[in-house]
């Protein structure tokens, strides 16, 4: 689960996609779940972001996601929540990889299914050495 300050409630961000017309949940219902899974956890939704009719098998070529990617250097939430996994990619490789920047960034995500799952990075942040070597490119 990802940890609240004593103070406030976490700030996270929702990720959903859905390929194809055929697919049995939109986008919107993706987002409607992950939003009542919010509301049961108290984390409060910073923004929403989608791919939609846009493949799963890879990462590039995905406004949504890259939107998120750059969220997250920018610390704009504390967390992400999926559906599940597969809305992220369904390529292991680029799940793999889109979840080893999020531990670098010290983002968990977690996922709002049946089969919710929680990947909570380690408590240290290095998203300020981050940010720094991004402004420097």
């Amino acid at each position: 689960m990802i940890q609240p300050s004593r103070t406030q409630s976490v700030h996270v961000a929702i990720y959903a996609r859905h390929s194809t017309d055929k697919q049995e949940t939109s986008t919107q219902d993706q987002i409607r779940r992950c939003r009542e899974y919010c509301s049961v956890k108290g984390y409060h939704v910073a923004d929403v972001f989608f791919d939609e009719g846009i493949s799963g098998s890879h990462l590039a070529n995905r406004p949504g996601i890259g939107a998120l990617l750059v969220a997250a250097l920018d610390g704009k939430f504390e967390g992400v929540i999926a559906e599940d996994l597969s809305r992220i990619s369904r390529d292991q490789a680029d799940t793999a990889n889109f979840f080893k920047k999020m531990v670098f960034l010290g983002v968990p995500v977690e996922t709002a299914g049946s089969a919710a799952t929680k990947l909570t990075p380690p408590t240290s942040s290095r998203r300020w050495c981050f940010s720094v070597c991004r402004l420097k490119r």
